[in-house]
């Protein structure tokens, strides 16, 4: 009997869940709304702004919503479909409240509705009324003319995200390499300037088992564990005021690292190396 190749399995499942996704979440049967246990959410009011190339759209917040779905249809009259921003993402709620669509042809009108989710497992609430709006052409010729007084102060900008991504963590560890540059004394500047001038509380990096931080070697047929380059690289980190969010992917090569080849100084050279050993065997996790 023929199998099935295993990515091709693998293809057809993702495709199914997110079918069953899209049916559970995006168009959930109206008794499965009356039914839910999940709040009631209030219906968003909806406001429409036809735009050069694209419509925007403006509802006021509704309490308790974790996002929104944006509908759109051809006609006020015809089946609303939720509008696909382009990015592939199964989650197609916006934070809200307010959306610009881009989608739509110039000169084409188009109608609009909004509902509010309380979570991303949860159905959708009701629909807002429908509301119009036509993309017009986006102008070649005339020019957009934006002034700004820089000397009226509007207050603080508010800062919504306080943790940044990085490369991998072990460069804080990095001698100079053969050219003089001080990597890791450059790389914790860049993490004392995001904290000073950003206020960044968090990062996420990824490869914290990568082989070169030496987590796992085998010494004549034995496992051996050490976690003290990993300790360094988050007491470095601490010490510069920023808390790491652990992210266990990136895991050693299938190649045992030799005790002499896992003593090797951190150095650009040797993580390159590392790196093309390590990715016949990369396996990453969440």
């Amino acid at each position: 009997m023929a199998t099935e190749p295993l990515p091709d399995r693998r293809a057809r499942g993702s495709a199914a869940a997110a079918v069953a996704w899209k049916d559970q979440v995006v168009r959930p049967r109206e008794s499965e709304v009356a039914d839910s246990a999940w709040p009631r959410l209030a219906t968003p009011r909806l406001r429409v702004d036809s735009g050069s190339g694209q419509v925007t759209l403006r509802w006021d917040p509704v309490q308790g919503a974790a996002g929104y779905l944006v509908y759109r249809s051809s006609s006020p009259d015809r089946p609303f479909k939720v509008v696909d921003p382009g990015g592939g993402d199964l989650v197609r709620a916006v934070p809200g409240p307010s959306y610009a669509d881009t989608t739509g042809r110039p000169g084409e009108p188009a109608w609009y509705a909004v509902a509010a989710v309380a979570a991303v497992d949860a159905p959708p609430g009701q629909m807002s009324r429908a509301a119009g709006g036509i993309p017009r052409a986006s102008p070649t010729d005339d020019p957009v003319r934006v002034e700004v007084d820089a000397s009226h102060v509007l207050g603080a900008l508010p800062r919504p995200w306080r943790m940044v991504g990085s490369e991998h963590l072990s460069q804080l560890l990095y001698p100079k390499d053969d050219r003089g540059i001080d990597v890791g004394r450059e790389f914790q500047d860049a993490f004392r300037l995001a904290r000073r001038e950003l206020g960044v509380t968090y990062v996420r990096a990824h490869a914290i088992l990568h082989d070169e931080l030496s987590v796992y070697r085998e010494l004549d047929g034995q496992s051996a564990y050490d976690f003290s380059k990993i300790d360094a690289v988050y007491d470095a980190l601490l010490g510069l005021g920023i808390r790491p969010v652990v992210e266990l992917s990136f895991e050693r090569s299938r190649r045992p690292l030799t005790d002499r080849g896992s003593e090797r100084p951190l150095s650009r050279r040797s993580k390159g190396n590392d790196q093309r050993e390590h990715g016949r065997g990369m396996v990453k996790r969440h």
